[in-house]
């Protein structure tokens, strides 16, 4: 978002003084602005790709001085056009400050003397699972290359996913019960469902269907149509004529293979 030029080298958690961070890094002496320019643009590219990809990354004055000084603005440039930050997208926004927080920060008078880890809260908002699938690979690839720690906390199932089975990513699962929180490190498949059970992840969010069931052949149909109106009665009538609707609650589809 446009910001006014200050000293401080503070970002806050909502992204406040990101945009002058990234002024004083390309505007002034005290920092090296290749930084912005090549390193963050070339990682946000590695990210965005193919969904995007920029060819430069600006910091612009905008209007008049006022009585607290200028005003600065973060641009990307795309196909041969401009693009203010504040008007692109949340995701894009997301992801800006990720790498401000990863490669801006460490290198400020604060904090370059410090070792540092990184914890991020929930930054699965506003991303496809395909972008959010980049991210965590990149998190991930990022603290293995620097030797460094990083928190992540999540709700998205692309997030268990990614990290399930990579070495050296532990997963743990954060409870609540009569308003006291546990802990549960994630060692197997069935605690790793556990909390997708908790978060209410359904096989239809992917399969757009919650259960599958294979039989033999297509006389296993009316067996299957029998159990329905036997044991599931309310579930898939139609209440004038009390036949089951089909298409509506189920379909049957008939797979066929071919020998060599």
């Amino acid at each position: 978002m446009p910001e006014t030029e200050t000293d401080n080298e503070e970002v806050s958690e909502n992204g406040e003084g990101a945009t002058n961070l990234v002024r004083k890094f390309i505007n002034t002496e005290s920092y090296d602005e290749s930084v912005v320019e090549k390193v963050i643009l070339k990682e946000l590219n590695t990210i965005m790709q193919p969904d995007a990809f920029f060819s430069a990354i600006r910091i612009q004055q905008i209007g008049e001085r006022t009585e607290k000084g200028y005003r600065w603005e973060i641009y990307l440039e795309e196909d041969g056009k401009r693009y203010a930050i504040s008007k692109s997208g949340s995701g894009l926004k997301t992801i800006i400050l990720i790498l401000i927080n990863l490669y801006l920060i460490p290198l400020t008078k604060n904090y370059r003397s410090l070792e540092l880890c990184y914890a991020f809260e929930e930054i699965e908002n506003n991303l496809h699972p395909a972008l959010q699938r980049r991210v965590f690979d990149y998190l991930y690839d990022f603290a293995a290359e620097k030797n460094t720690k990083i928190f992540i906390t999540s709700h998205s199932p692309v997030a268990i996913n990614t990290f399930y089975r990579k070495d050296n990513a532990k997963l743990y699962h954060v409870t609540k019960t009569n308003g006291e929180s546990s802990v549960t490190d994630i060692t197997n498949g069935s605690e790793r469902n556990q909390i997708l059970d908790d978060l209410g992840v359904r096989a239809s969010d992917l399969f757009q269907t919650n259960g599958i069931i294979w039989v033999e052949g297509p006389s296993d149909r009316i067996y299957i149509l029998q159990w329905l109106k036997t044991f599931v009665p309310d579930f898939n009538y139609n209440l004038r004529s009390r036949e089951i609707i089909p298409r509506l609650w189920y379909k049957s589809l008939t797979v066929t293979t071919a020998n060599p």
